[in-house]
């Protein structure tokens, strides 16, 4: 152990870690808990740091020695070194304090030990700087990298292989169905050109809140008064950061708005749960159309991708689609989460931050790995119970509304009832009404 002072007084620390006192005060006033500071989020901080003091050094308020042993330290914790050194969870003070902390010491102390440079974790570190613009700055980078690197592609693939079932299934004739009754014909592409649009459409929006990710309050240290940071720091470190990053961010229009509510998070927020729900809608329509085999629809067959009882054999379950509406549930109650959060944002600063990234991340990570994993083990293998479709049409009534504006409603209706009540086709039924004879009502029917 070595011992630190601050001016809380003496603090027994580790010696083989890199953080400081402010951080074994937060480990020791916290339990331990699974839900950990994402690393996406600490390696965003590291770049939010170096952008710092190339700006702070640019400015004239840190030496070209200190700007590179901080960047040099940050260039460490971006390479994914030192993870042992950030042991926060998210069960920390709401503004992210404890975690900012953290990464100012680690990467002074790393400095003193590894690189000879003696730094000041907030002197140095957390010059110009504050938890309040430095945290959401992180917050917006972890999110944008993540979602451009992980979620965007998968959602490009899955749409790649829904538009696949698309064209495969473009002549598949179906019955569509309304209140779960029989409608009228369709075929399986027009289903899945559905599931496309939706896909897509959530993608729209996700990609429009990303966009929105690009502002951020950097420089505005306390409550957005700029307090402590000479001019244009912040300015300059965002381009900093945008040079490192090759991302185009642009200092937030209202600095104060940006730190004391996150508007950006909700949109994004929503777009997990537009994807969500398109994903809901698949897997729930895929254990309706797959339920049986001998006593549900039995229309679609589903990829048998392990068994499903442990007491009846050769049972296959829509194993796939549960596990998708479980992560949507997730996302779904993540959502809410993080709306509830939101709504408890008094004056100048919102303090749940930690509790924002961990409800975003986790549903970010359901929504790519779960995706994936759906898209390749269920909807790439989709087949069609073809001779069942065929009964189906055979025996479905509602191809008349294809010619009912032209025999009326009213025939209509009395021609379908009489084939229900005889278990007879519409044609029989119509030459029994003696309203048409069975060539005549073929002859209207569309081909």
């Amino acid at each position: 152990m070595r011992k630190e002072k601050d001016f809380l007084g003496d603090i027994d620390i580790p010696s083989d870690k890199y953080y400081g006192a402010a951080t074994q005060r937060s480990l020791n006033h916290s339990f331990e808990a699974e839900e950990k500071i994402p690393r996406e989020f600490i390696v965003a901080y590291a770049f939010v740091k170096k952008a710092a003091a190339w700006a702070n050094h640019q400015l004239g308020a840190l030496s070209y020695e200190k700007k590179e042993v901080i960047s040099h330290v940050c260039d460490r914790i971006i390479a994914g070194e030192m993870w042992e050194h950030f042991p926060l969870t998210i069960w920390q003070p709401g503004s992210g304090t404890p975690t900012h902390m953290n990464v100012n010491e680690v990467i002074a102390n790393y400095a003193g030990q590894h690189c000879g440079v003696k730094l000041h974790p907030l002197d140095d570190v957390n010059l110009s700087q504050s938890t309040n613009d430095t945290f959401p700055c992180a917050m917006h980078l972890a999110l944008y990298q993540t979602m451009t690197d992980r979620l965007l592609p998968i959602m490009g693939e899955l749409e790649k292989i829904v538009f696949e079932k698309e064209r495969e299934f473009c002549d598949t004739m179906t019955i569509g169905r309304t209140h779960m009754m029989d409608a009228v014909p369709m075929t399986y592409g027009d289903m899945f050109s559905g599931y496309r649009y939706q896909i897509s459409f959530a993608k729209k929006n996700l990609k429009y809140a990303l966009n929105n990710l690009l502002a951020i309050p950097f420089g505005g240290t306390a409550i957005g008064t700029k307090i402590g940071a000479p001019l244009n720091f912040g300015l300059i470190a965002t381009r900093f950061l945008s040079e490192f990053t090759s991302i185009p961010f642009t200092v937030s229009e209202n600095l104060f708005h940006a730190i004391s509510f996150h508007d950006t998070l909700v949109l994004l927020s929503g777009g997990f749960r537009l994807l969500a729900l398109a994903l809901h809608k698949m897997a729930s329509d895929f254990i309706l159309l797959s339920s049986g085999p001998k006593a549900g629809f039995n229309e679609m067959i589903l990829p048998a991708v392990e068994p499903g009882s442990s007491i009846m054999p050769a049972k296959v379950n829509p194993g796939q689609c549960e596990m998708m509406k479980m992560i949507v549930q997730r996302v779904i109650s993540n959502d809410e989460q993080l709306i509830r959060a939101l709504m408890d944002s008094p004056l100048q600063l919102h303090v749940y931050k930690p509790l924002l990234i961990h409800s975003l991340f986790n549903s970010l990570f359901l929504l790519s790995n779960g995706g994936k994993i759906f898209a390749e083990t269920c909807i790439r293998g989709i087949t069609v119970n073809k001779q069942q479709l065929q009964k189906n049409i055979e025996h479905c009534h509602m191809s008349i509304s294809a010619i009912s504006a032209r025999i009326g409603y009213d025939r209509a209706a009395c021609i379908v009832q009489k084939a229900r009540e005889e278990n007879i086709s519409l044609e029989d039924a119509a030459a029994l009404l003696k309203l048409f004879s069975k060539e005549e009502f073929q002859k209207l029917l569309p081909s």
